[in-house]
């Protein structure tokens, strides 16, 4: 039974796997099954035994690979301070991407190869949710800050958590449209001073 399910779970890994190198290539909307399958050396009913269909195959893949990426965000933050807390976390995310190509290729799916659909409404949905917890927990840590004196008390602590997404997420989105930028975890670091330190 044990090897069963391990088989089982390295069968549903391979097809994941195999599902972003042709999703990659080919983009959500070109790619079948078929084609995911042949890349996957599996069959269209192993497939079919671990997801309902195309579109439940890319929300899973695309909502596992993002929150790999967040919850390596959030497991990097070793300091109360507001400042180095916010600063920590840009790095973490933009070091999670530097360092597994598989965060950059979904990134470069989702932001540039998939469409607005209902069939992807899940995934979609998920980031929604996702992103507007990182704004409340971002204006959670400015506020604290506000109260221990590290940012000015005129601040809105909600915009500027906006401000704070906004600038990472337009980081990444041109690091994943052009890798020659050459943008690293030390410039998102440096941003990330900088933006701060209007914040007094």
């Amino acid at each position: 039974m044990r090897r069963t399910k391990q088989a089982a779970a390295i069968t549903r890994e391979e097809i994941l796997q195999a599902a972003l190198i042709v999703f990659s290539k080919k983009g959500y909307a070109k790619t079948s099954l078929e084609d995911i399958a042949q890349a996957a050396g599996v069959t269209r009913g192993a497939i079919y035994w671990n997801f309902q269909n195309k579109a439940d195959l890319f929300n899973t893949l695309a909502t596992e690979k993002f929150q790999r990426a967040f919850d390596i965000m959030e497991s990097e933050v070793h300091t109360e301070n507001a400042r180095a807390a916010l600063i920590e976390r840009m790095e973490a995310f933009l070091r999670s991407l530097r360092d597994d190509e598989t965060l950059m290729q979904i990134r470069r799916i989702a932001f540039y190869q998939v469409e607005l659909s209902e069939e992807l409404r899940p995934f979609q949905e998920y980031l929604v949710a996702v992103r507007r917890k990182t704004v409340n927990q971002f204006t959670d840590i400015i506020s604290k800050g506000q109260a221990r004196g590290e940012f000015s008390r005129d601040l809105d602590p909600y915009v500027v958590a906006l401000g704070y997404v906004a600038l990472g997420t337009g980081l990444i989105q041109m690091w994943v449209l052009d890798p020659e930028l050459n943008i690293s975890p030390d410039t998102g670091a440096t941003m990330a001073k900088h933006y701060l330190a209007g914040l007094q």
